[in-house]
């Protein structure tokens, strides 16, 4: 996560307003599980920052874990999708739609890593 906290602010520029929505609603962030990551305090800072950006390119308030997920969203794209979906165990429509939404948009700026 501390690796990628920085650029959490450039998320939206990378995926349709639609397919951040998607994922969250795919996995939203108030459910039962909880994750504990131990992030330094720049990185928890870069994720806080990206909160603003992130509401208004989704149109609708996210939250603190909701930029977390966003940026795992991220992650997983760039790695093997389909082996994460199957560790997911989403049923066949929400995994069609998490792979439909895990499309980047066609932007000619290169991410770093």
């Amino acid at each position: 996560m501390n690796h990628r906290a920085a650029a959490a602010n450039s998320i939206p520029s990378h995926y349709r307003p639609g397919s951040l929505k998607e994922h969250l609603r795919i996995i939203p962030t108030d459910g039962n599980i909880n994750l504990k990551l131990t992030i330094m305090s720049t990185s928890s800072l870069a994720l806080e920052d990206a909160i603003t950006q992130l509401s208004e390119a989704i149109g609708s308030p996210v939250s603190f874990a909701s930029v977390v997920s966003i940026v795992l969203f991220d992650f997983v794209v760039e790695e093997n999708i389909t082996e994460v979906i199957n560790k997911l165990g989403l049923n066949l429509e929400d995994a069609a739609a998490f792979l439909k939404a895990a499309r980047r948009s066609e932007t000619n700026v290169i991410p770093f890593r």
